[in-house]
């Protein structure tokens, strides 16, 4: 189904994201204009927490058998008005946190050098702990990663209990609508 407006594309975006979140987190997701013209941020935040366009205070809880864990999401986006006002991610950040002071793993998609976005991530070290290994603090390259991937990666390698059982076929919907509008 193709937006007939601005806004409709904005109200659909977020509840597919949200669709994909919540998978494995009880939340809600919403866009705001950025600070610069044109562009948005969308925000993933626990279904409990008071509104806010600081993203860095968010942290979704998903569970892990008897653990929990955090996972923090944001995007910065535009929409193109044109006959199918799509969305193009510009940047996205998407880190996952054993303890919220304890970062895992982080994605990121951004401008690293003029008109170049890419896709990379990162593995910290752990706090107050020597880095064991070389790839610390590195920008490991990836391809643009759908975040329909990063969910299918902490329910099937981290181990991330899925909210539904719908949880595959839910992702699979959502990549598709992805795939078939993405603008880079």
């Amino acid at each position: 189904m193709t937006p007939k407006n601005r806004d409709a594309a904005l109200v659909e975006y977020q509840r597919q994201i949200g669709k994909v979140l919540n998978c494995v987190a009880n939340c809600w997701v919403y866009a705001y204009p950025s600070r610069k013209a044109g562009q948005y941020m969308l925000i993933a935040a626990p279904a409990d927490a008071e509104k806010t366009d600081k993203a860095s205070e968010y942290f979704l809880r998903v569970k892990r058998g008897k653990e929990v864990l955090f996972f923090r999401g944001y995007q910065f986006f535009e929409v193109f008005d044109d006959d199918s006002f799509r969305i193009s991610t510009l940047k996205y950040y998407y880190s996952i946190w054993p303890k919220q002071s304890e970062l895992l793993i982080d994605f990121h998609y951004h401008e690293r050098k003029a008109d170049l976005y890419k896709g990379h991530l990162h593995i910290p070290p752990k706090p107050g702990v020597a880095p064991v290994h070389f790839l610390i603090n590195k920008h490991i390259p990836t391809a643009r990663i759908p975040i329909e991937d990063v969910v299918r990666f902490m329910i099937t390698e981290v181990g991330v209990t899925p909210r539904t059982d719908a949880w595959q076929s839910t992702l699979n919907e959502t990549e598709a609508i992805f795939s078939a509008n993405r603008t880079k």
